[in-house]
This record gives C-alpha cells, sequence and structure tokens, in this order.
C-alpha cells in the first residue's frame, strides 16, 4: 500500500512538472529535534562541470548523510534556457544514467520544464530539469542519484559561468516511508547547487 501511494505521488509530482502547473513554496515543516536529527542530515548537491562551447558535459546530482533512510523524492533545478539537455525520442524526458543512490528503488525518472513556465524561470530565462525516485522501504542510499548531459552553446564565451541551482516548487519531497517532515526540512535546506563553466 505504501509503494502504491508513493508511486501515485511521484506520478502527479511528474504530471504537475511536464504540464507546467503554477506552484508555491512549501512552509510546514517539523522541528528536527523530534526526528531525531540532530545537526547532520541529507545533503543533495550538483556537480560543478567544465567544458568548451559546442561540447557536452556531465551533471551528475548525488546525496550525502541518507544512506539507507530515504524512500522517495521529487526535485527540480534551473538552469540556463541556451544549455540544450540531452533527451532521447521524446523532448520532454532527459537521458541520464541512474546512479547508486537510486539502484536499489523501485522506480526512478525525469522530466524537463520548459513550456507554461513560472513567472521566476520565464524572468529568469531558465528551464527545470525535475527527478523522481520512489521505494516502498528505506532503500535509498548515498552516492550519485543521477547523472545528466547538457550540451554548452556554441557561441558560449569562455568564463562564462552557467548555474544550476535547486529550488522547492510545490509537491517537492526528500522523505523516508514515515513522510519525516525534518528529513525533507534539512536536505531542502542545506542542497548544494551546481555550475557549468565554459573553458
Amino acid at each position: 500500500m505504501k509503494l502504491k501511494f508513493a508511486a501515485l505521488i511521484t506520478v502527479a509530482v511528474i504530471s504537475a512538472t511536464v504540464l507546467g502547473a503554477c506552484g508555491n513554496k512549501k512552509s510546514d515543516s517539523t522541528n528536527s529535534a523530534e526526528s531525531g536529527l540532530s545537526g547532520d542530515g541529507p545533503v543533495i548537491s550538483l556537480s560543478n562541470t567544465e567544458g568548451k562551447p559546442g561540447e557536452t558535459v556531465d551533471v551528475t546530482v548525488s546525496l550525502n548523510g541518507a544512506n539507507n533512510k530515504w524512500a522517495m523524492c521529487g526535485i527540480h533545478f534551473s538552469y540556463d534556457n541556451t544549455l540544450v539537455c540531452v533527451t532521447g525520442d521524446d523532448p520532454k524526458f532527459p537521458t541520464y544514467t541512474q546512479g547508486d543512490a537510486t539502484k536499489n528503488m523501485t522506480a526512478f525518472t525525469a522530466a524537463l520544464w520548459y513550456d507554461n513556465l513560472s513567472d521566476e524561470l520565464e524572468k529568469n530565462n531558465e528551464f527545470s530539469l525535475f527527478f523522481a525516485a520512489v521505494s516502498s522501504e528505506n532503500t535509498g542510499s548515498d552516492g550519485d542519484i543521477a547523472t545528466f548531459q547538457f550540451i554548452i552553446p556554441e557561441d558560449a564565451e569562455v568564463g562564462k559561468i552557467y548555474n544550476l541551482d535547486f529550488f522547492e516548487y510545490d509537491g517537492d519531497m526528500f522523505t523516508d516511508v514515515a513522510s519525516d517532515t525534518a528529513i525533507q526540512e534539512y536536505a531542502f535546506g542545506n542542497w548544494q547547487n551546481g555550475s557549468i563553466t565554459v573553458i
């Protein structure tokens, strides 16, 4: 039953992302002390990578501090709309290499958001990538969650830095089978953004 519920949540979040539904940041949370978290917790990070104009570079999402302590996630990060995220036949779904952090989970998926953008993404000339994983147990581990590929524009100037920024969108999550909101609060409060630098 837990797996079915988690899968439904994941599908709902993905659907909202692909359709570009409007959302808001979440504000309700549980105190870290109540959940047993004390100073350390899950840290989700995006890699800092380099590449030449026109090159395809790897961008990896990784996790530390939550080994076998999480069961589901649904997270967005933004990127400059002049970058091209590599996709398969369907331009709404990026290709990816799944990492060790999610290899024991039931499902993993990712989607791109470039239509019907939020006002903030539109204003900042950004698109977004969303990824989600789900399991019926706390089988999510530390390590790489997934690696995506981005193509740097041919006319990019050397020294240009493209920021890759996590942001909390309505419905986003990072939690265990007990839906401990303190885990999510820590993860979203301590994530580390990444970048692509043109060399």
